[in-house]
């Protein structure tokens, strides 16, 4: 039965769950690319444990949850949930039901629509159980998106079973359907129009790296392409680069004991990726290390030539080998930050309050920026006006 009530994006809350397995420049990629219209007073942040209290505070009817990491192809409200709106009707949970067989059935936390106030009315089931010998007992299509686990629709059965080990949202999905409301998987048209990068490491690479809206320019340097050797002879606590991973590095080889702070900026999120990926987990064998990171999904931004898959431009080079110490020391006493977006602008260098070395490599001239020519000497007396910044290196 079609509800006479008509829902608009108005009726919304964006819930946003913590998702702490992403490195950091995913997430901030993910925040950069989150596009909504909701009032901010609409807008939650959560850890996954805290679900419950946070949808409690919420005043309207429905919440839109969703956890770091879910990339959409358009504006949240605007485009998908005007979208899926339309295909409400009397649903109270919508979502990506899976069947975990076993331990019943799991809705993924990476994204759903609730209907809060029937959640609140149903005495508000805990997202978190994981044990309950009265859960309602579960009819599924034989068809599924993909897989064996990706039921088309869900709907009681005559029954109940008992589960041990209940998965996120077994619960919520069960008491919904005990008390007559209808739960469904998101339809073919809602799944496709958003990507998700889950959890691993690899996981995070190969999703994010073909996620469709990619920026085109999206390559990585493993690889120096600089024609100086010019070095920082300045010492400073804080350091801002382009990521460049290896050649970040080897600029600040001689003056890095005193850095608590280094901020990469970059257009590109492979570069960025890679550049935590080096801080984070490079040990020995670099040209193994950049054939392993390709193989998860980005060779097809690694602009060394991909016609010879075993990276022959790496075999002499050693700049790697002159910065394990500045690797060591960053790994233990300094705080790295990773942001998409252009380290040129002058919000940068504005916000700089303490001792500043910054490495901008090409950026003023690199063929895939979209930089006025009038910009470098504008942002270069900016930069001379900044007492903290000791110096620059292009």
């Amino acid at each position: 039965m079609q509800s006479n009530n008509k829902v608009t994006p108005d009726n919304f809350s964006l819930v946003i769950i913590d998702n702490d397995t992403l490195l950091k420049s995913v997430k901030d990629y993910f925040y950069q690319n989150l596009l909504y219209d909701f009032d901010e007073t609409k807008v939650f942040n959560c850890s996954i444990n805290n679900i419950e209290q946070t949808l409690q505070q919420i005043q309207t009817e429905y919440a839109l949850v969703i956890q770091e990491g879910i990339f959409f192809f358009d504006h949240v409200d605007n485009n998908f949930l005007k979208i899926t709106i339309k295909n409400l009707e009397d649903y109270v949970l919508i979502g990506h039901v899976l069947d975990r067989k076993d331990r019943y059935y799991q809705l993924h936390p990476q994204q759903f629509i609730l209907n809060v106030d029937k959640w609140k009315q149903i005495g508000s089931p805990d997202f978190n159980c994981r044990s309950d010998n009265n859960l309602s007992a579960i009819k599924r299509s034989d068809d599924n998106f993909h897989d064996d686990y990706t039921p088309i629709w869900i709907q009681a059965d005559n029954g109940s079973v008992s589960c041990e080990k209940l998965k996120f949202g077994g619960l919520v999905i069960s008491e919904f359907l005990k008390n007559n409301f209808k739960v469904r998987p998101f339809n073919t048209d809602e799944r496709h129009v958003k990507k998700f990068v889950y959890y691993e490491m690899k996981e995070q690479v190969s999703h994010l790296l073909s996620y469709e809206r990619l920026h085109p320019k999206s390559f990585y340097y493993a690889k120096t392409t600089r024609n100086s050797k010019r070095l920082f002879n300045q010492n400073a606590s804080h350091y801002i680069s382009v990521a460049n991973a290896v050649e970040s590095l080897y600029k600040i080889k001689d003056v890095y004991k005193d850095m608590k702070s280094i901020d990469f900026y970059d257009i590109s999120i492979t570069a960025l990726i890679f550049t935590e990926h080096f801080i984070n987990s490079f040990k020995n064998d670099y040209k193994k290390f950049v054939n392993d990171f390709d193989n998860m999904g980005a060779r097809p931004w690694n602009i060394l030539d991909l016609s010879n898959e075993d990276c022959y431009q790496l075999d002499n080079y050693t700049d790697v080998n002159d910065i394990q110490d500045v690797l060591e020391h960053i790994r233990s006493n300094v705080t790295v930050n990773y942001y998409y977006g252009d380290i040129t602008r002058t919000s940068v260098i504005e916000n700089i309050k303490e001792p500043t070395i910054m490495y901008v490599s090409n950026s003023f001239e690199y063929e895939h920026n979209f930089i006025r020519r009038d910009e470098k000497s504008f942002w270069k007396q900016k930069a001379q006006s900044n007492n903290n910044i000791k110096k620059v290196l292009f």
